[in-house]
């Protein structure tokens, strides 16, 4: 529409404002404004609406743009102004003022952050946007009616890392639901940490993990797990060789210690490992325990010449390569001790630990790195063998319930309320997201994904299955994840309780069709393995190494898979008495396991007896009677 003469607009006198409707098109709207606004807001249809019916009520603000005659910088108004164009407004009511730049940017920013709608991140861009024009945090404090560290922790969201924005923007995920509160926990680790943390709590899932009163409790007990202490760290935090391009602990600006706004119960002024200071970079720190550890073995060599290695409890690599040795081959001694052995932790949590302790008698392979044949092999970690067992039986177990329950079958005998009672735990689960826990859980779990052949994205799955095959493989993978959520783990009679009973059948029928996969082999230790095949009556000998051992009962398995597959009809020479599971596996199906008979002894074909031609005898004199 043509603008009359008389509605041009004439410039404001210096120092003065005047209204008028200024044609939208004349507007442009301010870089300085922290807010994100989004046509297909439904707040912003509402307003849409508003207007449409009722006009713009209140005015925008804006001044006079340099070197831009006939434009003009809105200040203020924003929403109104783009809501108007939604409505087909051609003019809008505007209020023209002079102002400096400060004042500017003053009114823009200052007028946004008292709102009472804005985001976390809208109102950190606006807080962030003071500080970068060199406002003290204590001024923009005042100004909005807040604490310093308010100011600091609220900024320190700009930092969060590109995942962690796009979750949090995106309405359609529960993580955009998140408080300010978990965000600011976050956003005050390093990028790498984010991501990291990103990941393992998969982002979807984190606010309806963390639901309830203690929510803000539970995330900062699974952000500690990827933060360290400096006062446990084992090397001088001074030390700037041990990883010369990180530089020292003490000069390092990724701790707590140097952000105490960030941080509560921090003393800016407290040297490095004081107090509650914590490494927030898992990634040096793991590297630098490395590196200390390595060069702990190194010393310990040179001066005793020989040096034993123990793995620790808890996740990673194992910094030194090397045989290992167990708690039960040794007892401990003190450094003076004659014939005192250093032991090092070369894995976990505990690495580069030293101690000091002797070898047992009859542990000749914990001082020599050998094992005698007359020497049999520890029982070794029985707890662990039947915690694996149980976790790959539950697998197998809803696997087999849920094909009873929802396979293809004409007659299924289980009633419409058992399968209401099955779906509605495998939905508890996937919802409240029980997932993957313990690592040791975690390989049972992804073996059932890879059996199931499940791939978790929803355009894959409705290309590849129906919706009665997905209710199905839906119902095995979130039974497990709910008998492993729920599962107590007091053990009785060496196993946990179920929180859910199969029946006998399944059972049965589970126990049938299963054989240990590769990764469960893999999961054990050389005793655990020796013992498993002694149990299977593989052909093993305590003498062999462990990965003769491997080779060996993954041959094993295959070898059963054959002849229960119906492919072999005889086994191989030295395979003939394989028995089909271990007694930790039958017994965590919920079966009695019946000690296998030792494979009977040719004997041999009973040789011809020769007879020897004896001793001649000696002829004996009788004496003659008197």
């Amino acid at each position: 529409m043509p603008r009359k003469k008389s509605d041009a607009v004439t410039p404001p006198p210096s120092g003065g404002q005047y209204r008028h409707d200024m044609p939208i098109k004349d507007l442009v709207p301010s870089k300085d404004n922290p807010r994100r606004i989004s046509k297909k807001d439904p707040k912003m249809l509402e307003l849409r609406d508003s207007i449409k019916s009722m006009g713009v009520l209140e005015p925008v603000l804006a001044r006079p743009m340099k070197g831009k005659p006939g434009k003009y910088d809105m200040r203020a108004g924003e929403r109104r102004w783009v809501a108007a164009q939604l409505a087909g407004m051609a003019v809008i009511p505007c209020i023209v003022r002079e102002m400096t730049d400060q004042e500017a940017f003053e009114v823009t920013v200052l007028e946004n952050l008292q709102r009472d709608d804005l985001t976390p991140l809208e109102e950190a861009r606006g807080v962030q946007a003071m500080l970068d024009k060199n406002w003290e945090p204590e001024t923009i404090a005042a100004q909005l009616g807040k604490s310093p560290s308010w100011v600091a922790r609220r900024a320190r969201l700009t930092k969060l890392t590109e995942k962690w924005r796009k979750a949090t923007s995106n309405p359609d995920l529960p993580v955009s639901r998140l408080p300010a509160g978990h965000l600011e926990l976050i956003a005050r680790l390093p990028a790498g940490t984010q991501d990291m943390l990103f990941k393992e709590m998969r982002a979807g899932e984190v606010y309806t993990r963390l639901n309830g009163s203690g929510s803000r409790e539970e995330l900062e007990k699974s952000i500690d797990r990827h933060l360290f202490r400096l006062k446990s760290a084992r090397w001088k935090l001074t030390d700037e060789k041990l990883l010369s391009r990180a530089g020292s602990c003490e000069a390092c600006n990724k701790r707590s210690g140097c952000q105490p706004m960030l941080f509560e119960g921090l003393d800016p002024t407290a040297t490095a490992g004081k107090k509650n200071d914590q490494c927030l970079d898992p990634g040096c720190w793991n590297k630098k325990l490395k590196a200390f550890t390595l060069a702990k073995h190194k010393q310990l060599t040179e001066r005793h010449g020989k040096v034993l290695l123990e793995r620790g409890w808890g996740p990673g690599e194992m910094f030194v390569d090397g045989p290992t040795v167990h708690d039960w081959d040794y007892d401990r001694a003190k450094k003076s001790d004659k014939d005192a052995i250093p032991l090092l932790t070369v894995k976990g949590e505990n690495a580069g630990q030293v101690r000091y302790v002797k070898p047992k008698k009859g542990a000749k392979r914990a001082q020599r790195g050998t094992t005698k044949r007359k020497d049999a092999p520890s029982k070794g970690n029985v707890w662990e063998r039947r915690g694996f067992a149980m976790d790959f039986a539950n697998a197998q177990l809803c696997m087999t319930y849920a094909d009873t329950c929802f396979g293809p079958h004409d007659n299924i005998a289980v009633s419409l309320e058992e399968q209401e009672k099955v779906k509605a735990m495998a939905l508890d689960a996937l919802v409240n997201g029980y997932g993957p826990g313990f690592s040791r859980s975690n390989a049972a779990r992804n073996w059932l994904i890879k059996v199931l052949q499940l791939d978790l994205k929803p355009a894959k799955l409705l290309q590849r299955y129906n919706s009665a095959d997905v209710t199905q493989l839906f119902v095995a993978l979130g039974l497990f994840d709910y008998i492993q959520h729920n599962t107590n783990r007091s053990f009785r009679r060496g196993f946990p309780r179920r929180p859910f009973t199969f029946p006998k059948h399944t059972c049965k029928e589970a126990a049938e069709a299963f054989l240990p996969p590769d990764n469960f082999i893999e999961l054990h230790r050389k005793s655990d393995l020796y013992i498993m095949g002694k149990q299977l009556n593989a052909p093993v000998k305590s003498s062999m190494k462990t990965g003769d051992l491997k080779n060996l009962l993954k041959k094993a398995m295959g070898i059963l898979r054959k002849v229960m597959d119906g492919q072999l009809t005889e086994a191989p020479a030295g395979f003939e008495d394989l028995e089909a599971l271990t007694q930790e596996l039958t017994e965590a199906f919920g079966l009695k396991w019946k000690k296998a008979s030792p494979p009977a002894k040719k004997k041999a074909a009973p040789r011809a007896k020769k007879k020897s031609p004896g001793r001649p005898r000696k002829k004996v004199r009788r004496k003659k009677a008197s």
